[in-house]
This record gives structure tokens, C-alpha cells and sequence, in this order.
């Protein structure tokens, strides 16, 4: 089995990887996951000593430690951004903090796994919708817990600030400036509104902003510079952290599938 050979479909709040998946390093990302292996089992660990456990489809929630030890030749991995539309539809999966409750959560998505892997735009997008509807009823149904939702109108005048300064000054008095409010005011809002560090925050930004690059054709160095990283191989320390294998195991295999939207 190859470890990485596949296809990634990127949308403002999603990333989907279809293809053959192999193992990680344990890591931690601010994105929900979703793993669904449409040939066998897949085996997921937390890396804290926790059992691992195994399934043909497990739901992850954002900044969890996680990694996958049996990976499987044909799979789909949606990484959504919790902080955006999908992301809040289906975050109150967040609680689940053991693999076995990854596994249990995943159960109610394996009638969306598919009978082949997407290959166009058209047929990625439609998998996420299903993907989304699915945990959305599961939720509405009361398979868990009330959805998080960014309420406080500094943390949505911070993130705005981040977002359109990132390849600038996001220090947090900078950022706390812009929010209107005081810096350690600002670090009690996103630890209980975002539900992480501002710093780690900062980072996923600058990972999701250098994405639009890397799709475009950008060496590493060039997507760097554009996301606010002091270069590539800080971009590169940044890759393997948050998904647990560097860059150039993915992106030199697969394949980027554009918008066939304009």
C-alpha cells in the first residue's frame, strides 16, 4: 500500500483528501476530521497511552492529540475548519476525547462511505454535504452535546484582524489593540470561545492561508512568505505538528482538483 497517493479538494472551510492513506506521528489540528476507509479498518491512538481503536470510519474533534497507526489503501479524510459554516454545524463533536468514542462517533457515518473515491469537484463536494447532513441530523437527534459557538463580538473583531493581517504584525497586543480589548481579556476569550490559544490560533490561520498557495502551484518558500511564516521550514515544522507528516509526503503525490466553479 502506498502511504500517500491521492487527490485534495480544497473549499474555504474544508479540505478532502481521497486517496491511499498511511500512518502519522501523533499531532494535533485546529480542524475537525472526519476518516472514512472504504477498503478495511483503520486504526486510530491518541498517543497518551489511551487503547487504540479500530473501524472503518471515525470522527475526530478539533485540537485533539491523535494519530494514525493503520492506515488503509483507499480512503477519505475531510478536515473541516471549526470556526466557519460546516465547522459549527457539526462541532459539538468535540467532546468525544477517546479513540473508541472516534470509532463510535464515526458509526453513524458509514452509510456515507462511498463506493469509489471522488475523482471530480462535483462528486467531492456532494460527499461533504452528505458528510454534513449526516452528522447535523445525528446531532439534532441528540447523539451529543450543544454546539460552540463564538458569541463575543471582540473575538470576531480579533479573528477579522488576523485574518487580513497575517503575513503581518498578529502579536497578541497588536491583535488585542484591534479587538478594542486587553491582552489577557483577549486570552480568556479565545480559550473559552475558540477553545484554543490565540498563538496556536495565529498558526492554523497561517496553515489554512498557505493552502491557497501550495494549490496554485507555490514552492513551499513562496507559500510561506505569503501565509506569514518566517520561511519553508518553518512552515514545514508547522505541517508535520498540526498533521503528523511534512508536506512533501502529500504534496508531491497528490493531485490538487479545482473549483469547477468559478
Amino acid at each position: 500500500m502506498g502511504d500517500w497517493l491521492g487527490k485534495l479538494f480544497f473549499q474555504q472551510d474544508s479540505l478532502l483528501y481521497a486517496g491511499a492513506l498511511g500512518p502519522t506521528q501523533p499531532h494535533r489540528h485546529h480542524a475537525l476530521q472526519v476518516v472514512l476507509s472504504l477498503e478495511g479498518s483503520i486504526t486510530v491512538s491518541k498517543g497518551d497511552g489511551t487503547p487504540s481503536a479500530c473501524g472503518t470510519a471515525a470522527v475526530i474533534g478539533p485540537d485533539v492529540d491523535h494519530s494514525i497507526v493503520r492506515g488503509s489503501p483507499s480512503a477519505v479524510l475531510l478536515y473541516v475548519d471549526p470556526d466557519e459554516r460546516l465547522g459549527r454545524q457539526t462541532h459539538s463533536v468535540c467532546s468525544l476525547d477517546t479513540p473508541q468514542r472516534w470509532i463510535e462517533r464515526g458509526a453513524s457515518l458509514r452509510a456515507c462511505i462511498p463506493g469509489s473515491l471522488p475523482k471530480t469537484w462535483d462528486e467531492a463536494r456532494h460527499l461533504v454535504q452528505t458528510i454534513s447532513d449526516t452528522l447535523a441530523a445525528c446531532d439534532a437527534a441528540g447523539a451529543s452535546g450543544t454546539l460552540r459557538r463564538v458569541v463575543h463580538p471582540a473575538v470576531l473583531r480579533a479573528r477579522r484582524y488576523i485574518d487580513a493581517n497575517l503575513a503581518y504584525d498578529v502579536r497578541a497586543d497588536a491583535v488585542a489593540s484591534a479587538a478594542g480589548i486587553s491582552t489577557s481579556r483577549l486570552a480568556q476569550l479565545f480559550a473559552s470561545d475558540v477553545g484554543v490559544p490565540l498563538r496556536r490560533y495565529v498558526r492554523w490561520c497561517r496553515m489554512r492561508a498557505a493552502t491557497g498557495p501550495l494549490q496554485a502551484g507555490s514552492n513551499l518558500a513562496a507559500a510561506a512568505a505569503e501565509a506569514g511564516f518566517s520561511d519553508g521550514a518553518h512552515l514545514t515544522r508547522t505541517f508535520r505538528q498540526m498533521f503528523g507528516i511534512a508536506p512533501s509526503e502529500i504534496m508531491a503525490v497528490a493531485q490538487w482538483v479545482a473549483s469547477e466553479v468559478p
